[in-house]
Parts: structure tokens; C-alpha cells; sequence
């Protein structure tokens, strides 16, 4: 299951302007920095990183 959110969160970095709160929101993570860490565990660098 959170393989495929984190797939999700990457597209939605790739193909959307949504923040990262935003992108948090959608995958309905309580907590943004649990999220940034559970992503930057699964792709090896956080949301922002990620998009940039």
C-alpha cells in the first residue's frame, strides 16, 4: 500500500503544481512530515527534492 501511494505522490509532483501539503492531503496522511519522511525513504529524497 505505501508503495503505491508513494508511486501516486511522485506523479502527482511530475504532472501537478499541488503542494506538498496538498499531494498529503490526497493520499490522506495525517501528518506532512511523516509523509516527507516516508517518501524520502521509498525515493531517496524528499518531495521537494524530488520536484525540484
Amino acid at each position: 500500500m505505501t508503495d503505491q501511494k508513494m508511486e501516486r505522490a511522485k506523479k502527482l509532483l511530475d504532472q501537478t503544481q499541488h503542494t506538498v501539503q496538498e499531494i498529503c492531503d490526497r493520499l490522506i496522511y495525517d501528518n506532512q512530515s511523516y509523509f516527507i519522511k516516508t517518501f524520502k525513504a521509498h525515493a531517496g529524497v524528499t518531495p521537494a527534492e524530488y520536484r525540484g
